[in-house]
């Protein structure tokens, strides 16, 4: 769902697939992790907080690629889709309903 997303957003948008994932893992993943994983908080603090906007966009995407959906829990995840979900169809964004994938509807 999220790569499916993260492509429809790339065809609707102004970026491309690769940057919309390191917009969605910077400002919504990181914060959801931040405020519930002291690790990553700690690793986040020190390796990423300090630079400036451009380049923890960089780090967030290929090849780098610092991890953070990957870090997280189901109940982790299924925020930080909601949250993605809420953000982009508030911005316009047309994203594929979660409940029409589940009964076949891809219209």
């Amino acid at each position: 769902l999220q790569r499916l997303w993260i492509n429809e957003l790339a065809s609707q948008g102004d970026m491309t697939a690769e940057e919309y994932r390191a917009f969605c893992k910077l400002h919504i993943g990181v914060p959801i992790l931040r405020n519930e994983n002291e690790k990553f908080r700690q690793s986040y603090d020190e390796h990423m907080k300090w630079r400036d906007y451009q380049e923890k966009l960089r780090f967030m995407a290929e090849p780098h690629d610092f991890p953070v959906t990957r870090l997280m829990t189901v109940k982790q995840h299924k925020q930080f889709l909601d949250e993605l979900y809420i953000f982009f169809t508030s911005q316009g964004f047309k994203l594929t309903d979660p409940e029409n994938l589940r009964w076949g509807d891809y219209d």
